[in-house]
Order: C-alpha cells, then sequence, then structure tokens
C-alpha cells in the first residue's frame, strides 16, 4: 500500500460510465485502484525519493488509465475488438509514459517528492575577536 494514493476509488468511478464498473464488486475495484498506485511507485521510485507529497492531474490519468483496464481485464472483455481496444491501448500509452518518467524523458506536472531540502553554505563563524586561526 502506499502512502498516499495517487488515485482513489472515486477518480475510477468518475472515469468511465457506470455501466463499465457495474456488477464489480467495490472491494475488487479499490484493490485495481491500489495496484496502479503500487505499480506508479516502482516507477516514480526509481527518479524520485518517495512519498510524493502532491502530484497532478496526468500522473492521475495515467493511472486511472491502468486500473481500468485492469477491471476490463478481470470482467472479460476483447482487447482485438472494436471499442474494448481503447481501454488496452490507453494501458499501453499509460505504461509508456511511466517509463518515460523512470527515464527522465517526461516530468509530470506538479511533482513534489520528499527529498529534504538541503543547505550547502559552509558554516559562518562570528567571534568579537581575531583569535589567530
Amino acid at each position: 500500500m502506499v502512502a498516499a494514493p495517487y488515485i482513489t476509488l472515486a477518480d475510477l468511478q468518475g472515469s468511465v460510465p457506470a455501466t463499465t464498473l457495474a456488477n464489480v464488486d467495490p472491494i475488487i475495484l479499490q484493490g485495481k485502484v491500489d495496484d496502479a498506485n503500487a505499480l506508479a511507485e516502482g516507477y516514480l521510485g526509481v527518479r524520485y525519493s518517495l512519498p510524493l507529497t502532491n502530484t497532478g492531474a496526468d500522473l492521475r490519468r495515467q493511472l486511472v488509465a491502468i486500473a481500468v483496464y485492469d477491471v476490463m481485464s478481470f470482467k472479460g472483455f476483447n482487447p482485438e475488438s472494436g471499442r474494448d481496444m481503447n481501454f488496452r491501448v490507453r494501458y499501453e500509452d499509460a505504461i509508456k509514459w511511466l517509463k518515460g518518467v523512470a527515464d527522465g524523458n517526461v516530468t509530470p506536472v506538479g511533482i513534489v517528492d520528499s527529498t529534504p531540502v538541503v543547505s550547502e553554505a559552509a558554516p559562518v563563524i562570528l567571534a568579537d575577536s581575531l583569535r589567530g586561526w
């Protein structure tokens, strides 16, 4: 489980028509959301210090595409046929996007990671009189 989810069940439910998710147990849907969040950490952790403290809509969009594909795979669909092909193509594009992030070729909007702020200045020593060192 990731420290803070990048997408939520509400993000998944708001991304597709209600009929797409009909008859799928909410526990299964939450599991697909959790899986997409965990998958993202594998790619994001290559480049950023986790956990991320802020993310943008571009990351959420990619993770929703992954979660929707996983839900459709669970429900059963033909990824080579007509409208169903869209789910697979969006999934593949999302994985390519995450690989681009890990490789440094894509910079997600609004990313703030957990890298501590480090002051690189040397210490300053003040004294009233010259000490001779």
